[in-house]
């Protein structure tokens, strides 16, 4: 026997140095190093996912372009892919015209899906759909990976269960954040210098105005984009740009608008009075009130271009006016006419912008459009937020709308409320004593799964010494470790699922709302109603409806 096969561990009496290096090469480690430890972790992170995900599919575009992955392609590309790796897709999500920069779009129903436990996480073509803000994309992946799902890409395959993929996810967020940014300041150039220039920032159409620019000509049969090519009517000598010419059709009606407003009418009746006439939108939409209004405010047919917002220039908003390259429709005295009326008229009223608690929750029995709070009162009083009426037909008057005093929707609210209080309450109790029982029966899984997991843990332990005292060969040492460990692997996964805590369902408190509601700020009012109700809806014939919440009545039935 050679001098290796003499040499005993100290640690282990009666053991070969020759064993032992058997034990660590054949089969499942007995005891692994450093190095094996943090590839246990990842295995250990990968086993407790499922193989099966359910996943929900989400598509974006921020604009139409030629060269986009269209929702089509981005939704055809995420399918194969699930199909592929055996992955459902509960449901599919689609945000059309939205940009990356900020979440405030569907992309939050995907991430609430994730959250109430319906999906395992989402899917998504690229990792730059999700978001382009660096600090937006990883406030939202951390909701998701804090309700235990994950965000995939379709073509940007990364491991993120490992410190490597979980950096090259992070990197490519912020390359797509970068140049999101980069685009944005080069978007901002352009922009300065069209100003200067005397353009509005973008070429889109404006009321009033034909947009002439040469060099954007139509694409021929062949497919070629004329380059180069001069209009008819350009300006002599070559002098060919882009500019905003009075439109012969739409210009005079905008200078007509100008001169009704000026002359006493409202906004309403302007827009009435283009619908009579027939007149189109820019867009072929429907004239309404604040269209009318924000035509008019942006100073566009009076030679000047607005930039900062909406409405005019105030003390409350950034609004600046600018000298256009535009010939104006109206003359200067015109403009001022205007400007001093719409001034006026805005002066008698609140500079807060109240946000009513039934505003958009309401709607018209007519047409089915939002109802809003509008000023009225007994015997000619003005009170802000008194009568409830149809916005389209306060807008345009294309729907005949309905009204009722707000009044008289709040207390139809506060009474369906009223009458689901008790049954609120029988629900709250039911699902507290359920929650006792759950927690119950949760305490008895988790000493069991305690007590089979130190069970097998020793068992581990013991292997060596059944070794050494002969019980085992090596080889069955080596079966009886990959048992064990496969044993142990199951019950962490299991007793990380017996820990979750169990939540109790708690009735929100209305049986005091009533008494409350008063008292209550409107911000208040706003969000409580936004929790409990569906919509109302105003009836022709008075008649208000209440739909509660499905969620609250689902509760109340169970």
């Amino acid at each position: 026997m050679g001098t290796t096969n003499r040499v005993r561990s100290a640690r282990h009496p009666g053991v070969s140095m020759k064993a032992r290096i058997l034990v660590r090469s054949s089969g499942p480690r007995i005891g692994p190093n450093y190095a094996d430890r943090g590839v246990m972790r990842t295995n250990r992170r990968r086993a407790n996912q499922p193989t099966a995900l359910r996943l929900v599919g989400y598509e974006r575009v921020s604009r139409a372009r030629d060269e986009m992955e269209s929702p089509e392609i981005q939704r055809r590309v995420n399918r194969e892919w699930a199909a592929r790796l055996g992955h459902t897709l509960v449901t599919e999500v689609t945000d059309p015209d939205a940009t990356g920069r900020n979440f405030n779009r569907d992309v939050q129903r995907a991430i609430e899906m994730v959250e109430t436990g319906q999906a395992d996480g989402i899917l998504v073509y690229k990792f730059s759909r999700f978001g382009r803000d660096n600090a937006g994309f990883q406030m939202n992946l951390g909701r998701i990976i804090k309700a235990g799902g994950d965000l995939y890409s379709s073509t940007e395959e990364v491991d993120a269960t490992t410190a490597a993929g979980a950096l090259s996810r992070d990197m490519l967020a912020a390359i797509a954040s970068f140049e999101s940014n980069r685009f944005s300041e080069q978007w901002k150039d352009s922009q300065d210098l069209r100003l200067d220039r005397g353009l509005p920032h973008t070429g889109d159409p404006r009321f009033g105005y034909i947009h002439h620019k040469c060099r954007s000509q139509a694409v021929t049969a062949a497919g070629w984009r004329i380059r180069n090519a001069k209009d008819p009517e350009c300006r002599p000598h070559g002098d060919c740009r882009e500019e905003y010419r009075i439109d012969p059709e739409t210009g005079p009606v905008l200078a007509e608008m100008y001169k009704r407003y000026i002359k006493g009418q409202s906004l309403v009746d302007i827009a009435n009075w283009l619908i009579e006439e027939g007149v189109p939108t820019t867009r072929d939409g429907v004239w309404r009130a604040s269209l009318v209004g924000d035509l008019l405010d942006s100073g566009f047919g009076a030679g000047r271009l607005r930039t900062g917002g909406r409405g005019l220039p105030s003390d409350n908003n950034t609004v600046e006016l600018h000298q256009g390259a535009q010939e104006a429709v109206i003359k200067p005295k015109e403009w001022s006419q205007y400007m001093a009326r719409r001034r006026d008229r805005r002066g008698n009223q609140s500079a807060v912008r109240m946000k009513w608690p039934l505003s958009g929750i309401t709607v018209c029995g007519r047409c089915g459009n939002g109802m809003t709070c509008t000023t009225g009162g007994p015997s000619g009083q003005q009170i802000r937020g008194y009568i409830m009426r149809c916005i389209k037909a306060q807008d345009s008057k294309t729907c005949k709308g309905v009204w009722r005093v707000t009044r008289d929707v709040e207390e139809a609210l506060l009474g369906e409320l009223d009458a689901l209080a008790a049954e609120l309450e029988a629900a709250g109790r039911r699902a507290a004593r359920t929650v006792r029982e759950q927690r119950t029966d949760q305490s008895a899984r988790m000493r069991r799964v305690q007590a089979d997991l130190k069970k097998a843990r020793d068992g581990r332990r013991r292997l060596m010494d059944a070794l050494v005292a002969g019980v085992y060969t090596l080889d069955e040492v080596a079966e009886k470790r990959a048992e064990l460990d496969q044993k142990v692997a199951a019950l962490e996964v299991e007793m990380s699922g017996a820990e979750a805590p169990v939540r109790v369902w708690t009735p929100p408190q209305i049986r005091s709302l009533r008494q409350d509601w008063p008292r209550l700020p409107l911000d208040a009012r706003r969000e409580m109603v936004r929790l409990l109700v569906d919509k109302i809806i105003v009836h022709p014939d008075k008649r208000i409806e209440v739909f509660l919440s499905p969620a609250l009545t689902g509760k109340a039935a169970a």
